[in-house]
């Protein structure tokens, strides 16, 4: 009898050790035909156990459509009858006689074999570490006698069940981390690519939609609160954005900061952009980040592809170029692809591939721009203007530049760079008797605002050069305000080093009028939109007015950029905005017409425009 247990339990292991992925059921039902005809048995079932979702659900069975102790192919352990219960933990083979008349929860186990008693053996399939992955059940119908040497038989066929069944289980995780993110949880770019040649065969529905989803500013969250909050908050945007859509579309993450959509049912490309902006309106918001609230925008690019017409390539390619107009806009903005973004996208590349260049100082120069008292013309403070001379297209200004420094983490270096250069300018100018009360303001990006080091960086610029910290204004825009909660102790570190800070282009962003108070700046400067053409519109001589009393409360300086005529200048001296800057006083200046002018000390035809006086343009 031992001999012939050993020869069964040496067939059931050469059949599985040998069976491929799609034959593991087909095998299990030959071995438990096998092992219920050498025990004279009615019924042999195998059961696998999830343990996410504590059910077990039936694999095989023999006779394949025989009256078992369950109809059910899954049962839930948090509801199931005490036999099915037990089996959740079992580390031990169990037999258990039912009789209808005995227990009532065994006659609702018998209803489905039409006999008063069964014998019923549940055998437990451990893996390596305990956990069990499932069980055996075998039944005879009427009384049966179960010997030491059969349950250990069992028990040794159960231990190759749950090998195979582990070995199955460690292949399905592998073939899912082929195709996930690891960070996210979303899908990868392996399997973006799958879906995408599927949805784009000849004849598959169409139109395809994809959305190419970018976070702005990440880089700048990672830079200042670290590696590992940057993460967090791609993971709860993830979470959200697959809540949202849930089974509507596949969304994949590839690459940092970069998530693609793609809608699972056809949609013309209006209805994908309304898709898009209900998408965006759900995501963008505050995040907590650790201790940190952080406020986070993204920036959607969309493309509409033709199954049969369009490749993979070409439709990741033109949602890619709708994303890089969005961000070359400044971000937090829908773009659909039209033709005309792909000579966008060409230039974008162009500064992609040799911007690295920049990023070591290789090109980068500075324009000056007077800033003047509107009632004098004398020059109160001078702006540095970055530009970059590229080796094909020439001077560029950092609206063609910086949204791809920011993407690609070079903004900071270039932002250094461009601070250094305004340093060793007025350094010199001082040297020549000049500047000596002229305030010289540089942009600083956010990603240089929120490094750790850059105030310490900033010191040893002012000590190496003998600069006071006076004679400096940084200018930030009002979208770093979106970081308030992490930007102000570096606002405040730099206050503390006497450096002039101006929050730039007010009334473009999100910074509220409330929040002024609690930012430790001294200047702001109005965005040229309300500027230009002041006098021809009253909201915005409305708001000109009341910023001008705001900063008269607050003790701060209100600076007008873009200047454009004459009567702007004087409706500006009205509403009480004494300093402006742009074209109507001086275009940019390379060094020599900016040393030129200072030497003067004054524009001479502002002083006469504010009195009304006729003028000639320089």
């Amino acid at each position: 009898m031992i001999d012939d247990l050993n020869s069964l339990v040496a067939r059931s292991a050469q059949k599985l050790g040998h069976a491929l992925a799609d034959e593991t059921v087909e095998i299990s039902e030959e071995i438990l035909a096998d092992v219920a005809q050498f025990l004279s048995l009615d019924v042999a079932a195998l059961r696998h156990n999830d343990h996410h979702i504590r059910a077990t659900t039936l694999v095989a069975q023999w006779p394949p459509h025989a009256n078992a102790t369950d109809q059910r192919g899954v049962v839930y352990f948090s509801n199931a009858d005490p036999l099915f219960a037990a089996a959740e933990h079992l580390e031990e083979p169990m037999v258990v006689d039912l009789d209808s008349e005995a227990d009532e929860s065994h006659a609702r186990i018998l209803e489905g074999t039409n006999v008063s008693n069964i014998s019923v053996a549940i055998v437990p399939l451990k893996a390596a570490r305990g956990t069990v992955v499932g069980t055996l059940e075998l039944i005879k119908y009427g009384e049966r006698q179960w010997s030491a040497e059969e349950l250990q038989a069992l028990q040794t066929i159960a231990y190759v069940f749950a090998h195979v069944k582990t070995r199955a289980d460690t292949q399905d995780e592998i073939r899912r981390l082929g195709l996930q993110d690891d960070l996210t949880c979303l899908w990868n770019r392996r399997k973006l690519l799958g879906h995408l040649e599927m949805r784009l065969a000849a004849g598959s529905p169409a139109p395809v939609a994809v959305l190419f989803i970018s976070l702005d500013r990440l880089n700048a969250v990672s830079d200042y609160l670290g590696r590992e909050a940057g993460d967090q908050l791609l993971i709860q945007i993830a979470d959200k954005l697959q809540d949202y859509v849930g089974n509507a579309a596949l969304v994949a993450r590839t690459g940092d900061d970069e998530i693609v959509v793609v809608l699972e049912d056809p949609a013309t490309r209006d209805e994908a952009e309304a898709f898009a902006r209900r998408l965006r309106s759900a995501l963008n918001g505050r995040y907590t980040v650790g201790h940190e609230r952080v406020a986070c925008s993204i920036s959607i690019g969309l493309a509409v592809g033709v199954p049969g017409k369009h490749s993979v390539s070409d439709l990741m390619s033109r949602a890619e170029h709708a994303l890089a107009g969005v961000k070359g806009l400044g971000g937090n903005d829908i773009a659909v692809f039209r033709d005309e973004l792909a000579d966008t996208f060409a230039m974008r590349t162009d500064i992609f591939v040799h911007l690295h260049r920049a990023a070591e100082g290789d090109g980068i120069q500075l324009q000056y721009q007077p800033e003047v008292d509107l009632h004098t013309g004398a020059v109160v403070a001078v702006e540095s203007l970055l530009r970059w001379n590229h080796p094909a297209r020439g001077l560029l200004s950092p609206e063609q530049f910086m949204p791809v420094a920011e993407e690609t983490n070079q903004a900071a270096a270039l932002g250094r760079r461009a601070l250094l250069l305004a340093c060793r300018q007025l350094s010199e100018w001082r040297q020549e008797g000049l500047a000596a009360d002229i305030v010289v303001r540089v942009k600083v990006p956010p990603a240089m605002v929120l490094a750790e080091s850059f105030v310490g960086h900033l010191r040893g610029t002012l000590d190496a050069l003998e600069l006071t910290g006076d004679s400096l204004s940084l200018e930030f825009s009002e979208s770093a305000v979106l970081y308030e909660a992490e930007v102000g102790e570096v606002l405040r570190g730099l206050r503390a080093a006497g450096v002039g800070l101006a929050l730039d282009g007010f009334g473009t962003g999100y910074g509220p009028l409330k929040g002024l108070k609690s930012l430790p700046i001294d200047t702001i400067k109005i965005d040229s939109s309300f500027v230009q053409l002041l006098t021809e519109d009253l909201g915005n001589i409305a708001i000109v007015r009341s910023l001008a009393v705001l900063c008269d409360q607050f003790g701060l300086d209100l600076v007008a950029d873009g200047l454009q005529v004459p009567i702007d200048a004087r409706a500006l001296l009205a509403l009480g905005c004494r300093r402006a800057q742009g074209p109507f006083v001086s275009a940019p200046l390379d060094r020599d017409d900016m040393t030129e002018l200072l030497t003067g000390k004054y524009v001479s035809h502002i002083g006469l425009a504010s009195k009304g006086l006729p003028i000639r343009n320089r």
